[in-house]
């Protein structure tokens, strides 16, 4: 975790090791957020003693992906496990998880298995899932399946082709600032929120605008996707000159919450994703290239029309400087390798 790093000191240089070490930031290859999930914990002893009796974790998005029986005797966090249980692993007794499955299937079965693993079942009280989407407003939202399994999300106002996509059930939608209200001073500390719906992660953060502007919760994160625009999902390059355009982008969404006082990084994960990096792209840190959704070819190569990356946003409120601060510290910056760190 506190690999040798170099800052990054302007947006070319954000730009340059990014396209160097590109591949990185596509989560078909890295595991970056795992990994960082995986170490989240370590925050507590180092901001918070004593713990917050009401520490909570979100999880939007929660489901477990391709592991069949797996699922319920697993004694490790696979790729495409939730992070909800990852959650009750690392925090154990020290913290309430709200998970968020709006497959009722899937959502059962995540109930299931934080009480079968025996790496969970110790905290599995702790974990409250919500068969419910998560959105910009609340209310009753058409629900479709598209390709694979796995493939299912709350119709977006744009789609890829009918073809590819069913409408199975209508199922309610919630925002977290309705469930999570930052004026209810009494209310759960929600010290981190993760978001992965693709298509709906502008939506969601849309629904969290109040908590956001409180800064009521320092760590979040998203899953920036080819989804979030219809030019992302028609073609791997957008032109610079058309992207002002994009209804939703990175770059809008870095210019919005550095506005607000939010540090926004992408995250990078070398190799199997165990050396995380976060690579600035707010403020003074931004390049146009770093719109990758939107230039897929300079980072992935012939990948085609996929694109998922992750993206962190972190408080800078003074309230919330510890937890920067060690953000910064474990995570900011262009790692160095071992060898190269030992001879310097």
């Amino acid at each position: 975790m506190d690999a040798h790093r170099v800052p990054f000191r302007d947006a070319q240089h954000v730009r340059d090791w990014s396209v160097t070490h590109g591949s990185g930031f596509w989560v078909g290859i890295s595991r970056a957020l795992k990994f960082w999930t995986w170490h989240l914990h370590l925050v507590l002893p180092a901001c918070y003693n004593p713990v917050p009796p009401t520490l909570t974790l979100v999880d939007v998005g929660a489901a477990i992906h391709g592991m069949q029986k797996e699922a319920m005797t697993t004694n490790r966090i696979l790729s495409d496990d939730s992070d909800a249980l990852l959650f009750l692993w690392t925090f154990h007794h020290n913290a309430t998880v709200f998970a968020y499955e709006a497959n009722a299937d899937k959502s059962k079965e995540l109930t299931l298995a934080a009480a079968a693993r025996h790496t969970t079942s110790a905290y599995s009280s702790h974990l409250h899932v919500r068969t419910q989407a998560v959105g910009k407003d609340q209310r009753e939202v058409a629900f479709e399946r598209c390709g694979y399994p796995s493939n299912y999300q709350v119709a977006a106002d744009w789609a890829p082709p009918a073809s590819l996509c069913k409408r199975t059930d209508r199922i309610w939608q919630t925002t977290l600032d309705d469930d999570f209200p930052p004026e209810d001073k009494g209310g759960p500390f929600i010290l981190y929120a993760k978001i992965d719906v693709e298509a709906g992660t502008p939506d969601a953060l849309a629904g969290m605008s109040k908590r956001l502007k409180a800064h009521a919760t320092p760590l979040v994160s998203v899953e920036y996707a080819y989804q979030w625009s219809p030019e992302f999902y028609k073609r791997a390059a957008v032109p610079l000159e058309a992207r002002g355009d994009l209804a939703h982008s990175l770059n809008t969404t870095q210019l919005r919450l550095d506005a607000l006082g939010y540090d926004v990084f992408l995250l990078y994960g070398k190799g199997s994703g165990k050396v995380v990096a976060l690579v600035p792209v707010m403020g003074r840190f931004w390049h146009p290239d770093m719109e990758i959704c939107a230039n897929r070819s300079l980072f992935y190569g012939n990948w085609g029309s996929w694109c998922w990356n992750d993206v962190l946003l972190v408080s800078r409120a003074p309230q919330h400087e510890c937890v920067r601060e060690w953000i910064r510290t474990h995570f900011v910056g262009a790692p160095v390798e071992a060898r190269r760190a030992r001879a310097a």
